[in-house]
């Protein structure tokens, strides 16, 4: 979490994705030790997870299961890959004066979830793995914050190679969006 004192809205760059990192991908299964959570505990909050190629050099399949408690905050999740953006939206995002409660998963297997996959030509630098960043704040313009309305979340590799669907095959070979 950045304090509120570094917190500029003109500033939502990703951090150094060197120093930060979720302890261990799990791969196909999100047990009771692998969730993370948080909060958007202040105003201008915004949380930043990053977790390393799954599959190095391949392309594989990637699912983020959530569970986000009701409350005042409307919950935005975004993808970057360095300092890009990769998938916008993870959940789907409106301003309302109290969001539901909600679970659920961003990516799958079946023909009718999200193509969610991490590209074989992601890569680090010498020795050092490719980082993708997970970003939750409050959707704007409207702010919001409530450090008792939690989120948490999960992410896991789910398969190797391209799945399609969802996704669909380039002809040169690389995984792609339909």
């Amino acid at each position: 979490d950045m304090s509120p004192q570094d917190m500029r809205p003109q500033d939502m760059s990703p951090p150094d994705m060197g120093h930060m990192g979720i302890p261990g991908l799990v791969e196909g299964c999100c047990g009771p030790a692998d969730w993370i959570e948080g909060s958007i505990g202040y105003e201008g909050d915004q949380d930043w997870y990053a977790y390393a190629h799954p599959c190095p050099g391949q392309d594989c399949m990637v699912r983020i299961r959530y569970e986000v408690e009701g409350g005042p905050v409307d919950p935005f999740w975004q993808i970057f890959r360095g300092d890009a953006l990769w998938y916008d939206t993870v959940l789907p995002a409106e301003e309302l004066p109290e969001q539901p409660p909600r679970q659920g998963s961003f990516g799958g297997l079946a023909a009718q979830d999200q193509c969610f996959y991490a590209f074989q030509g992601h890569r680090g630098g010498r020795d050092a793995p490719f980082f993708y960043a997970l970003r939750i704040r409050d959707l704007l313009p409207q702010v919001d914050w409530a450090p008792g309305q939690r989120y948490r979340f999960c992410v896991e590799k789910i398969a190797d190679g391209c799945a399609a669907p969802p996704c669909a095959l380039a002809p040169n070979g690389e995984c792609d969006t339909p």
